[in-house]
């Protein structure tokens, strides 16, 4: 069996976004993650390279462009910093919900002997991402994490351990339909606190530029005034008189 993992070339939902092929080789670390969930790969083709570039935006593009090349501070980097923070926060409470709700289908898998049942050869797919930041491994990682639960959520649908004994089977289906969407729904939580810090810094990166436009242009006019004023303060040069004053004439007459 061939395991070579899939190129992200081949995976990757197709956009205008080009965010990859900006960017230069040293700067794409190649990883490989494991998946068996149709919606789980679903969520890594869609909204992948997305995800990438809003991490990007906000460590790496953001401090470049706030950067004072003079004093190596940066402008604003609380807010980068806060932006940074909150998305570190959904991520915590997402792996602590993975985590959770794997450690209790493991617990009942194991009390029922349904460890015994591993996933079977080849229904595993490797995929290559081409990571930027340690958000967007943090994101593959995650990835993982909801695939193995929602492969253990199914084993315990199936084996009939995913409710009590008494209940019915429409219940069941309820339960093991309500888990996937719960864990959908942390997926895309994480998704949109990405995306609304990616914008909220965004906002802030072209309102500096705007008013780096706008004080270098005032400081332009400024310079452009000084000159204007040093310019007619300047002395004029005294016409000569006598002989030299007669050369002149005749140069200037020899010359016209």
């Amino acid at each position: 069996m061939d395991n070579r993992p899939i190129p992200q070339d081949e995976w990757m939902a197709r956009n205008s976004l080009r965010f990859f092929k900006r960017l230069e080789a040293p700067l794409l670390i190649s990883q490989t993650v494991g998946l068996s969930n149709e919606g789980v790969l679903r969520i890594l083709r869609d909204h992948f390279e997305i995800v990438s570039r809003d991490a990007y935006y906000i460590s790496i593009v953001a401090r470049e462009i706030l950067s004072d090349k003079v004093s190596d501070k940066i402008y604003q980097e609380e807010e980068v910093l806060k932006a940074e923070q909150e998305v570190f926060k959904t991520f915590e409470h997402a792996n602590a919900y993975f985590n959770t709700r794997i450690k209790q289908a493991e617990q009942i898998l194991g009390e029922s002997g349904g460890m015994d049942l591993g996933i079977k050869p080849g229904t595993v797919k490797l995929f290559e991402a081409w990571c930027t930041t340690r958000t967007a491994t943090k994101w593959l990682e995650l990835l993982k994490k909801a695939d193995h639960y929602l492969t253990l959520n199914y084993h315990l649908w199936v084996l009939g351990e995913l409710v009590p004994a008494n209940a019915t089977e429409g219940e069941a289906l309820a339960a093991k339909l309500n888990n996937e969407r719960g864990a959908r729904g942390e997926l895309a939580n994480l998704r949109r606190s990405l995306a609304h810090q990616f914008a909220t810094i965004r906002n802030l990166v072209n309102r500096v530029t705007a008013q780096r436009e706008t004080e270098l242009e005032v400081r332009r006019r400024e310079q452009s005034e000084r000159d204007r004023v040093l310019k007619g303060r300047a002395p004029r040069r005294k016409a000569k008189t006598g002989a030299a004053s007669d050369t002149s004439a005749v140069s200037t007459l020899e010359t016209a």
